[in-house]
């Protein structure tokens, strides 16, 4: 199973985040956590491999998360999908994002975002493909 944690605060849309992750074709464990402080504390606990962040959260903002995260060598192979309804000119008057992280705009196209977890999956050869007996 991949673990993917989601750090949103809309509950409409984390219901949405988990209809589509339930009809993916390889097994997912969604954590949510509903604001920045949470999502942390979630990221520390839990060792998604796939993050998707808001930007615009309670408390500690999608910016402040996803710059921690990758400033932080044990998170260089965490897969991180910020998704966001902030045109790029208003992402980059907050500093932008680091390089490696990958920016969708809303509505979310959740077949990108499939193919994004696929691929992570495929990377883990534990969650791909399980050892024998």
């Amino acid at each position: 199973m991949l673990p993917v944690l989601i750090v949103e605060d809309d509950v409409n849309l984390i219901r949405l985040y988990k209809v589509q992750m339930r009809n993916w074709p390889f097994g997912t464990t969604v954590f949510v956590a509903p604001n920045g402080y949470e999502g942390l504390i979630l990221v520390g606990e839990v060792q998604p491999k796939l993050l998707i962040c808001d930007l615009g959260l309670p408390g500690v903002n999608g910016f402040n998360i996803v710059r921690a995260l990758c400033a932080n060598e044990r998170f260089k192979e965490l897969a991180i999908v910020v998704v966001s309804g902030l045109p790029a000119p208003e992402i980059m008057a907050h500093g932008g994002l680091p390089e490696r992280v990958v920016v969708m705009s809303k509505p979310i196209n959740f077949q990108a975002l499939r193919d994004i977890a696929h691929e992570r999956w495929l990377r883990m050869p534990e969650l791909a493909y399980p050892r024998q007996k």
